[in-house]
């Protein structure tokens, strides 16, 4: 049951590194575009170790810490966004059907992806184009 708090924590990393770029963007590169060229060089000689020492611990662990999670993850057995197919014995009317909590072997629903049904003209948008013709 480690899977679940080690993903919390490449997404607190990836939060906090994008903050430090927000913060980049947002106060040190204005800051940047108004001195001249010396000025700045001599200001990023200065304080680049320590946006260094910052940034890429950050990147570095929601990388790795990342990785881990999803290692750790899969040898737990556990399942990514999706339900196991069956369920388990249920008392209600419907839980012996495909969708319902009784044991059932096929998977119902998918995974992630556009559903094939969309891919072209849906029938609303014909019976539209059909009333647009009459």
């Amino acid at each position: 049951m480690l899977s679940r708090p080690l993903a919390v924590v490449p997404a607190v990393l990836t939060g906090l590194l994008a903050g430090g770029m927000v913060l980049i963007e947002v106060v040190l590169l204005p800051f940047w575009r108004g001195t001249s060229a010396a000025d700045f060089r001599d200001w990023f000689t200065a304080h680049s170790g320590r946006m260094r020492d910052l940034m890429v611990p950050l990147g570095a662990g929601a990388g790795t810490v990342g990785a881990a999670s999803a290692v750790t993850h899969l040898a737990e057995g556990a399942q990514a966004l999706s339900r196991a197919t069956g369920g388990g014995t249920g008392e209600e009317p419907d839980a012996d059907s495909m969708t319902g909590t009784g044991d059932s072997e096929p998977f119902v629903g998918r995974v992630a992806g556009q559903d094939v049904g969309y891919a072209g003209e849906t029938g609303a948008e014909r019976r539209a184009a059909a009333q647009q013709e009459d």
